[in-house]
């Protein structure tokens, strides 16, 4: 299983999506955004402990010194990757990133009805065009990655989409929303609320996206069950064990989800030490693994490996 590091260098956005985890509250966040002069130092640090490196936020396309980091990270010997809301995917940042060296972009956008789009996230025709673009000048080798969060009220979107990124030879991903209940003015996306024909409709559209696949038809199965209050069972979670998340904070998690579990500061003890946390590896990681936390918001992070 590759080994994967979730960098984010930023959580800053240029967008407010409706059921974003800090707008609505499940999970912290303080502004930050760190320079290229701090990262430079832990950098030759990664490759011993991870295969690629994945460049997310809030919008990491915000952090000025993102190129010079990628650019480190890709001569040291890893692949990298960027999760972007494709907002400030002109030409100009599209050349950056194929200069860079940049294996994957996924580009997270919920309906190509921009009306659709724009009640959940925002900017949707500006992303589409900037989508259009980066389909065109893509050079050979990348892959390119829609995301689709699925909410309540975009259910209809995902066989669209799906067909769209079988048109354009490029992957597509279904995230479904996780909901703060204690937020009402968004409780109309939650798929816990969808009625018995709109489930019917969704189990329909996932198992046409998931085809034969044996992995995408267990993901599936597990969204499918946490929608409806039930815990699915026999999942393995490589979060924690072969994929960390880095945070603005400097500290190391093993997902997005537990910051009640850090292992460690990246620039107050070497990355190996921190990997090697005994109270760690001996007590949380083993019910990580076992995906005993697992959510909707998270549940796709359980077949990260896979895909």
């Amino acid at each position: 299983m590759p080994r994967k590091l979730y960098w984010v260098l930023t959580n800053y956005c240029n967008l407010g999506c409706a059921y974003c985890y800090y707008n609505t509250g499940l999970s912290p966040r303080h502004f930050s955004k760190f320079p290229y002069a701090d990262y430079k130092k832990i950098i030759p640090q990664f490759k011993a402990h991870f295969d690629e490196i994945i460049f997310t936020g809030g919008e990491p396309l915000l952090n000025k010194d993102l190129f010079k980091i990628a650019r480190l990270c890709h001569q040291a010997g890893l692949e990298i990757s960027l999760l972007t809301n494709g907002v400030l995917l002109n030409e100009p940042i599209i050349a950056k990133i194929i200069t860079t060296g940049f294996k994957a972009v996924s580009v997270s956008l919920d309906s190509l009805r921009p009306e659709v789009n724009d009640f959940q996230r925002g900017q949707g025709a500006l992303v589409i065009r900037n989508l259009q673009n980066l389909l065109k000048l893509r050079p050979k080798g990348m892959e390119i990655e829609i995301m689709q969060t699925v909410t309540r009220q975009n259910l209809a979107d995902i066989l669209t989409i799906s067909q769209f990124c079988k048109t354009n030879q490029i992957a597509h991903w279904v995230d479904p929303v996780e909901i703060n209940p204690a937020v009402l003015r968004v409780q109309k996306l939650a798929l816990e609320k969808t009625t018995q024909k709109e489930r019917q409709n969704l189990e329909q559209a996932l198992l046409k996206w998931a085809g034969k696949d044996p992995v995408l038809l267990k993901y599936t199965a597990a969204v499918l069950s946490l929608i409806q209050r039930q815990k699915p069972t026999n999942l393995f979670c490589p979060m924690g064990t072969n994929h960390f998340v880095l945070d603005v904070d400097h500290n190391l998690y093993p997902c997005f989800s537990r910051h009640d579990l850090s292992l460690g500061n990246v620039f107050q003890a070497p990355l190996s030490q921190i990997l090697a946390n005994k109270k760690y590896l001996q007590e949380a990681q083993p019910q990580l693994q076992q995906a005993k936390c697992v959510t909707l918001g998270c549940v796709c992070m359980t077949i990260a490996g896979s895909y």
